[in-house]
């Protein structure tokens, strides 16, 4: 843990005795720390050679830290309210209260839970010296006849009254053997006590035995082995909830390969104090057995939990105090991990890489990185699962998507993290196979994910579809489609389409059309409800497009909405003739007449954040940006020349457009199209 550097206290003490740098007001408030002045008395301690922070400076005002508070009340004569809590104090004068409070300082929201909790018997004592008789309300429906002198004498009747018992415990050979006294030696002394976890065995047999609902503390407990001694052994324990006390006694020592009788004398039980939620804590040797217990058995915290209930109560009885929560029975099998393993709390990588080694996570973890951080795992079935489906389905499907928002990020400027999770798709159904948790979105990240797939022997999949993410597409063609790149991968798929004589690629790529909407309909230039009709028209025109089977038809197609979407005006000249645009717009919405899509699309709160779009699109067009560098000097070839005539053609007639009566909706959305196309 840091700890703080030293200060000048003579500095800061001189600082604070000027009037110019108070922080208490004449009414005795300390001012609160977003107050400016905190901030001026830190860069004046900086001035004189001290680094302390503002924040720093207001709690060792606050916590009176080395006197400097009195310090302050002294040098400016401030004399701190007390604020009484009682009601009829209208004769309590202001100097009456300052001379009380002369002897010590106690705040009165101090004095308050002095008396609220009972401290030192504070409010007892107030009840007896006053005589005054607690009143509890009463909740019954009939009690209309029912006194308040009644509920009062009832109330403290319930409040006040208590039983006792006197039982016998019997501790059997094998548990009395677990916790059986030793010697031990404290200097020149000689002691025999009973062994760690012995509180724990006494616990247990008082519930087994006699089902007492008291949070027992054992505090001490003596041996005497004199043979002039009255008693061989003697404990003591208190309720943490009813304060009742408790006294364990056996006469003589116990004989071997016999049971132990322990008396117990349990004085003041108040059932009405206890609430059910205290328990016994998990500590010592049975944390560490329960503990070791979850490891070994690769055990959760509820499947012993519900374990170990069955074991020491009956269906339908409420939870003995002996019972721990999930979370403590959690935490025992973290901080055991943490200590067995070598691990480090809150540093999840490291501890990842040790788990790869040792532990249920051996054969999962396939990498590791650590800045920044990725982890690329997945099960042997699944991998085997994966390999057998692939070969004995041509069709099988690889379905990869990232999914961002995981994991909550530590600052602001750190990077998201997201799940690159992979599900095969065939004949027998869907399952998931390959996992990638990444820090590092780059391409050359996702590059390695898949060629640790193929590293395995495991086959190529025939056909793999993924969202527009531009680092997915150029991975894919890489690893899986065996090209130098995507315009590798585009220009091979376009000599096949053309009938040109060309290898074909390894597989299919294919875009999500779900994703591409989703993609397309959060654009800036497409938000907002005045664009709803704008956002609806292309999203039929991609999923028009999506369908089409035939080269030239999607060509015309692409033109037509390049065309509209290029074209300033949309309507008539001003000589009354239709301009090109329209011609092209009636075309698009005869085409698109009968499109079905899912209008939960025009939620711009779907499926992910705005601000997680644009981040995800900003990593995209610094990858497109890094491609079309290294293409920049490649020739106008095959789908590049295709695509550039398809954009040249439809703003050579999108100029023709220019002047008419009624403005495009959405002329910017062209330039969205132009920015996620690579140019070679």
């Amino acid at each position: 843990m840091a700890t703080k550097s030293p200060y000048d206290k003579d500095a800061l003490r001189e600082i604070l005795s000027d009037a110019d740098y108070r922080t208490i007001d004449d009414g005795g408030s300390l001012l609160p720390p977003s107050n400016e002045i905190f901030q001026i008395i830190s860069e004046k301690m900086a001035e004189k050679g001290s680094l302390i922070t503002p924040m720093h400076v207001y709690t060792i005002i606050h916590k009176n830290r080395a006197g400097f508070r009195d310090m302050i009340l002294k040098v400016f004569d401030i004399q701190e309210q007390v604020v009484s809590i009682c009601k009829n104090d209208g004769d309590y004068s202001a100097e009456n209260r300052a001379e009380d409070k002369k002897g010590s300082l106690i705040t009165p929201k101090h004095v308050y839970t002095i008396i609220h909790k009972n401290r030192a018997g504070f409010r007892d004592m107030i009840l007896k010296v006053f005589d005054i008789q607690e009143q509890v309300v009463s909740i019954c429906k009939n009690d209309g006849d029912y006194s308040a002198e009644n509920r009062a004498e009832d109330s403290t009747d319930s409040l006040t009254s208590s039983t006792s018992i006197k039982v016998n415990l019997v501790i059997s050979q094998e548990k009395w053997q677990t916790i059986a006294p030793q010697e031990k030696v404290y200097g020149k002394r000689i002691y025999w006590k009973l062994r760690p976890g012995w509180t724990d065995v006494v616990a247990e047999a008082l519930w087994m035995q006699q089902h007492l609902d008291c949070v027992f503390v054992f505090k001490n407990h003596n041996i005497f082995l004199s043979a002039i001694a009255k008693l061989y052994l003697t404990m003591e324990g208190l309720c943490r909830e009813c304060n009742a006390k408790i006294l364990c006694t056996i006469l003589k020592e116990p004989s071997k390969n016999s049971d132990v009788i322990l008396e117990c004398n349990v004085e003041g039980i108040r059932a009405v104090s206890q609430s059910g939620t205290k328990k016994r804590q998990l500590r010592g040797l049975r944390r560490l057995e329960v503990a070791n217990f979850l490891i070994d058995g690769g055990k959760d915290a509820v499947t012993w939990r519900r374990k170990e209930a069955g074991r020491i109560k009956k269906f339908g009885d409420k939870n003995p105090p002996i019972l721990p929560t999930n979370e403590v029975v959690r935490k025992a099998k973290e901080q055991q991990l943490l200590t067995k393993y070598g691990l480090q709390f809150g540093n999840p990588a490291i501890n990842l890489l040790k788990s790869a080694e040792h532990g249920k996570l051996v054969g999962c973890i396939q990498s590791i990185g650590l800045h920044k951080f990725n982890c690329i795992y997945w099960l042997p079935e699944q991998l085997q699962i994966y390999v057998s489906r692939v070969r004995n389905d041509p069709h099988a499907t690889l379905t990869i998507d990232a999914t961002g928002g995981i994991a909550e990020r530590e600052k602001s400027l750190k990077p998201r993290i997201f799940l690159y999770q992979c599900v095969l798709v065939t004949r027998d159904g869907s399952m998931p196979t390959f996992q990638m948790v990444s820090a590092d979105q780059r391409s050359i990240i996702v590059n390695s994910f898949l060629s640790h797939i193929l590293a395995e022997n495991a086959p190529i999949p025939p056909i793999v579809v993924t969202d527009f993410g531009w680092s997915l597409l150029i991975a894919v063609a890489q690893v899986f489609g065996g090209c130098v790149n995507l315009s590798d991968y585009l220009q091979k798929c376009y000599n096949a389409i053309t009938n040109e004589a060309t290898s074909l690629p390894s597989t299919f790529m294919r875009l999500d059309v779900c994703h591409l909407m989703s993609m397309v309909t959060r654009w800036p230039s497409l938000k907002g409800k005045d664009k709803c009709l704008v956002r609806r028209f292309y999203k039929w025109c991609i999923g028009k497009a999506h369908q089409i089977t035939n080269l030239e038809d999607l060509s015309y197609f692409i033109e037509s909405v390049l065309i509209v979407a290029i074209s300033k005006c949309i309507g008539f000249e001003p000589s009354g003739k239709l301009q090109p645009s329209v011609d092209r717009l009636n075309f698009l919405n005869s085409k698109i007449k009968g499109i079905e899509l899912n209008n939960d699309d025009d939620n711009e709160d779907a499926d992910q954040s705005d601000e997680e779009a644009r981040n995800i699109n900003n990593g995209e067009c610094e990858i497109v940006a890094e491609q079309n560098a290294a293409e920049c000097e490649s020739e106008r070839t095959g789908w590049k020349s295709w695509r550039d005539k398809l954009y040249d053609a439809a703003v050579k007639i999108a100029d023709q457009s220019s002047n008419g009566d009624t403005i495009n909706a959405c002329t910017t959305f062209c330039a969205c199209i132009t920015l996620i196309l690579p140019k070679g």
